[in-house]
This record gives C-alpha cells, structure tokens and sequence, in this order.
C-alpha cells in the first residue's frame, strides 16, 4: 500500500463515507470500516482514490445496498409539475 493506513484513512474516509451515505444511509461507517480492512489486505491497483472507491462500492454492496429500494422525496409526486429536471427525471 502507498503509504501508511493512516494517512490513507485521514485522505479518503471523509469522502467515502458521504460516498458510503448515498448509498447506504446509517450503515455507511460499517461499509467504510470494511472498505480499509480490505484497503489493508489487498495492494492498490492504479489510482488510489478510484480504487478506494472501488473498495468502498463492492463494501456497499455486500451490505445490500442495491437491494434497497429507493424513494423519491414526496415534493417531486407530480413530476411534470416539478421546477427540479433531477427530481423529474427519478420519478
């Protein structure tokens, strides 16, 4: 690993875990946690952020994340009627 698991974690875990909190809401410390314990065990490949986030996806995922349905705030119901073209487009 470049360099040490702690300047490692001061980079990236701010970052991964607003990542990991998209996807996974209260459970994003856990996918974090395991993201460095696999970041620890296997060797970078590449750029580091992207792998540190790779890292964090396939963490997310055993965690169910995309299994989790998904809602769209209750302002967005009428969707044509919605000013926010992000909100219209998700429902």
């Amino acid at each position: 690993m470049r360099g040490d698991p702690g300047s490692l974690y001061d980079a990236h875990a701010a970052r991964l875990y607003a990542h990991g909190w998209s996807l996974l809401g209260d459970d994003a410390a856990a996918a974090v946690r395991d993201a460095f314990v696999a970041a620890v065990r296997h060797p970078p490949r590449g750029d580091v952020v992207l792998w540190m986030y790779g890292l964090s996806r396939t963490a997310a995922t055993s965690r169910g994340a995309f299994e989790r349905p998904w809602h769209v705030a209750s302002g967005a119901s009428g969707a044509s009627g919605t000013a926010d073209p992000l909100l219209r487009a998700a429902a």
